[in-house]
């Protein structure tokens, strides 16, 4: 069952001709209201970062889409299909899309990325600074941060 964000989406495509920021009202009152929905999908598994990945050529679905990356999308959702938003837009040929969400998704890994590495910088002090564990567990924590350390680095595809 498509839910109410999904069915304003709708009526925006059904007005046909053109469409207005103002006509966007409506499905901002929703996500203002029902912030849960942001990343509600349709009866295809898309949300609405899909459907603006698709075609986001005209004004209306560009700023709808950096409406949804400022309300904190989830980028890396996928439809059924498996396609994320960033992949459809690659699909589509809408080069703004694919560049508005891959700088999205690149503030989320880079923000995830600083998230990990202080949890590391944590773990590695607590281990060289904590007299009380016993060794074994001093080397175990230290061959996991290590582990972790270089899997967070070697999988960091932002600016390399």
């Amino acid at each position: 069952m498509t839910n109410i964000l999904h069915q304003e989406y709708k009526k925006i495509l059904d007005k046909q001709g053109c469409i207005s920021s103002e006509d966007l009202k409506p499905l901002e009152e929703i996500l203002d209201k029902h912030p849960e929905l942001i990343n509600s999908k349709d009866t295809k598994g898309a949300t609405l970062l899909h459907n603006c990945a698709i075609s986001c050529h005209t004004p209306w679905r560009k700023r709808l889409l950096e409406n949804l990356i400022i309300r904190q999308a989830n980028p890396f959702v996928e439809d059924n299909d498996g396609i994320t938003p960033k992949m459809e837009a690659a699909r589509c040929g809408n080069s703004t899309a694919y560049q508005l969400l891959s700088a999205y998704e690149d503030r989320i890994r880079t923000k995830e990325l600083a998230k990990a590495l202080n949890a590391l910088s944590v773990l590695g002090s607590l281990i060289h600074t904590t007299s009380t564990v016993n060794m074994t567990k001093k080397i175990e924590a230290s061959i996991l941060l290590e582990n972790v350390a270089a899997t967070l680095m070697g999988s960091r595809q932002i600016g390399d």
